[in-house]
């Protein structure tokens, strides 16, 4: 009964208490991270062990984040019923999304955000409910308890890391005159783990039970973000103005505007909501009107980020990632909506409140959805693709494979099979080829490797139009096709999709020499103004390459030059050079640095070259 009457909040009654609450669950909680990470530790983990740890990370750090005399039973309910359904969505998301048997990275990666959105909304939730006896949409608490939640992880963090900053300085002491001991013991994982994460449960504790450490140190956190407020307002708005004016086809060159117009609404929302705060309005007037201003442009930004995805997915189609991406910028442009309606309202502060209560509700039930087959992202990404595919917006040659085997899951590899019973598809005979070796290959790497090497040989860079000759009925002998290869002289070039460089090589007999002479004309891009040349010729039987100059041709007058070469037009020339011979040495004099170094190559010691 004693327990039941303290005022409610209050985290512990003694040390004993607090060290029976947080310090030993924590290091229990280290021993068992620590077991787990080990059985974890290979390529594909199976997916209970994987499960497991969730559960082991979730619910101690729930229960320290909402244990308070008077709700010990309700918070050690609420943390099991989160630990085991945070492990319980994660072991559903692999079972419909990943390979059977075995955890999958992207899976993991998808399970570990979702969940950790799913923790950060439901504590808050939780205490308001539970602890303060409020209605679930009572914005004061949550607000006080989401924006507590950073501050104690802040706090607690750096309170392991001097934990550690002791300890390694106790280890270096001894070590200065020569005992290993305590180094041996901190830095065993059998140590570290239950050390570190028993510290920071500890940590947890003590900065809970002093309540006023918490409210100060928010208090200041909100200061230092009402001061960049009305900075980032005034930077949104004057890009905003700006953009339109002088033209918006450079937002879309570079880094990806997508990316940098969610970050800048999202900075805008957490700066916003630290400025207007629980209840009330902002006393000062800069930043009412900061806020508002800003307010009206964050749905320009939403319609930037918009078209860039818009424009990402009409060309590329979808992907597991582009589809958490566009997710990310329909809920920034949620809440970029809801603060333009709030500041037309007069008064729209409670409306912004509680507009914020439904998007983290939204935001709890998307992170949910994701993880089960309702919104099953592997099977959407893959039908998209193959209806790409399919219809010719991306050719046979150019489909990922790898994508589809090694990244999809179960979805990928049902994808790929039906691929092969579809009896329609045009380049059939090309696809079943590449399914065929991609489900051969090791890794997506050893595929790509064996990929590369298919793309590079003489035949297909032939085929692909990528290498042209000249006489265009002319065969290359084996030895010389080997050498190409080999030294990948048109593959670096010509070879890569993305480059669309040209090559031309010309059959020639404009030098003085016994053999067969080759002259190889490449560039580096469709839009680059030089042409490289190289001279192809054999000496003892064995090839041999000597780099002529660059020829300066602009790009457009290329296509005039390489029709010169296809109608016989190249014809040999003499060079007579300038020498001065000091001794057993000889110095070329020619009209360039750059010439000069490629002649020098060429004609090595010769007064004359043809």
């Amino acid at each position: 009964m004693a327990e039941a009457n303290r005022p409610s909040g209050e985290i512990y009654k003694n040390p004993r208490e607090a060290a029976l609450l947080f310090l030993l669950p924590g290091i229990i909680q280290g021993l068992a991270v620590w077991g787990l990470i080990e059985q974890a530790d290979q390529d594909a983990p199976p997916p209970l062990v994987v499960a497991l740890l969730f559960f082991a990370l979730v619910a101690p750090a729930a229960h320290f984040l909402t244990t308070t005399i008077g709700m010990r039973l309700k918070a050690g309910l609420f943390a099991g019923i989160l630990g085991l359904a945070i492990a319980v969505l994660y072991f559903l998301a692999e079972a419909s999304f990943g390979n059977p048997g075995e955890s999958t990275e992207a899976v993991l990666a998808v399970s570990f955000f979702a969940n950790l959105l799913i923790c950060y909304i439901a504590v808050p939730f939780f205490r308001t409910v539970f602890e303060r006896q409020q209605p679930a949409n009572h914005y004061p608490s949550l607000f006080e308890f989401a924006w507590n939640l950073p501050v104690i992880g802040a706090a607690a963090g750096l309170f392991t890391l001097a934990f550690w900053a002791v300890l390694g300085i106790w280890a270096a002491l001894f070590n200065l005159i020569g005992i290993d001991l305590f180094e041996d013991i901190f830095f065993d994982a059998h140590f570290a783990f239950p050390a570190t994460f028993g510290a920071m449960g500890a940590a947890i504790g003590i900065v809970r039970e002093r309540e006023g450490i918490v409210l100060a140190l928010r208090n200041v956190l909100f200061a230092l973000l009402k001061v960049l407020s009305p900075i980032l307002a005034s930077a949104t708005v004057l890009f905003a103005v700006s953009a339109l004016l002088s033209g918006l086809d450079q937002l879309w060159e570079g880094w990806s505007a997508a990316t940098l117009m969610v970050s800048a609404i999202a900075m805008a929302v957490i700066l916003s909501n630290a400025v207007i705060g629980d209840e009330g309005r902002p006393d000062s007037t800069i930043l009412r009107w900061s806020v508002r201003l800003q307010a009206f442009v964050l749905p320009l930004l939403a319609i930037f980020a918009l078209y860039a995805m818009y424009l990402r997915l009409s060309e590329y189609g979808l992907t597991v990632a582009r589809i958490y991406a566009l997710i990310i910028v329909l809920f920034a442009s949620a809440y970029a909506i809801v603060w333009s309606v709030s500041a037309l309202r007069r008064e729209g502060y409670g409306f912004l409140r509680q507009a914020n209560i439904v998007l983290a509700g939204i935001l709890f039930s998307v992170a949910v959805l994701v993880q089960t087959p309702i919104l099953n992202t592997w099977a959407i990404s893959a039908a998209d693709q193959v209806a790409r595919l399919k219809d010719g917006r991306i050719s046979a040659e150019e489909f990922d494979y790898a994508y589809f085997q090694f990244d999809l899951g179960s979805a990928g590899k049902r994808a790929l099979q039906q691929l092969k019973e579809d009896e329609n598809l045009p380049n059939r005979e090309i696809i079943l080829a590449e399914i065929n070796r991609v489900e051969n290959a090791q890794s997506r790497y050893a595929f790509r490797r064996e990929s590369v090497r298919d793309r590079d040989r003489l035949t297909s860079l032939i085929e692909r139009g990528r290498l042209e000759l000249v006489p265009a009925n002319h065969k290359l002998t084996a030895d010389l096709v080997s050498f190409l290869e080999e030294e990948r002289l048109i593959s670096n070039t010509c070879g890569a999709e993305t480059r669309a460089g040209r090559c031309l090589l010309l059959r020639t007999q404009a030098f003085e020499l016994d053999t067969d002479q080759y002259v190889l004309f490449s560039t580096w891009g469709r839009e680059t103004d030089t042409i490289n040349t190289q001279l192809l010729y054999q000496e003892e039987n064995v090839w041999r390459t000597l780099y002529g100059a660059q020829l300066p041709v602009p790009s457009a007058d290329q296509d005039a030059l390489f029709e010169s070469l296809r109608s016989g037009e190249a014809t040999p020339g003499t060079v007579t050079y300038r020498t001065l011979d000091i001794g057993n040495q000889q110095v070329i004099f020619l009209d360039g640095p750059n010439t000069a170094r490629a002649q020098m190559r060429v004609s090595g010691s010769t007064d004359e070259a043809e």
